[in-house]
């Protein structure tokens, strides 16, 4: 069972609570272990304001497009701590995907080279420039979406 507050800074912290044992020392000095219930616990919790913390609905997730993630943020539902759902952009996996459409332009970079000393040469091209051309804007234009959306 998890229990949580909001902390004075408005974050929520959580506890799970499980039965534990608290260690009591006696008057002969020996300790005692004295189980002290998740009854009991919730009780205490209670007393200091903490709720339970209902659990995260992860179905949200499976309408996520692909570089979209869901945020979740908590709020006081009366009695309960309750999860909003928002969906954002994906900022990391956007950035991931624009260095890796970058690299996959520089991997390349050197077809471009082959053919702009054939052409200086007057030899016949080692590739299709507009083919080339045309992959590597489609390459470029993907970027530019990717950077919009930042």
């Amino acid at each position: 069972m998890i229990y949580g507050h909001f902390n004075e800074k408005g974050l929520l912290e959580v506890e799970e609570i499980l039965d534990k044992i608290e260690y009591i020392p006696n008057e002969d000095g020996t300790v005692s272990g004295q189980t002290v219930t998740i009854e009991e616990q919730i009780i205490q919790y209670k007393q200091s304001g903490w709720k339970p913390v209902e659990e995260l609905d992860l179905t949200v997730l499976e309408n996520c497009e692909e570089f979209e993630k869901i945020k979740d943020i908590p709020f006081d539902a009366g009695d309960k701590i309750s999860f909003k759902y928002e969906k954002v952009i994906d900022e990391e996996k956007v950035k991931r995907r624009i260095d890796e459409l970058k690299q996959q332009l520089a991997d390349g970079d050197y077809k471009i080279t082959k053919c702009y000393e054939a052409s200086m040469l007057g030899n016949n091209l080692p590739y299709d420039i507009e083919t080339l051309h045309e992959e590597r804007q489609s390459i470029r234009d993907e970027i530019n979406r990717l950077q919009a959306m930042l």
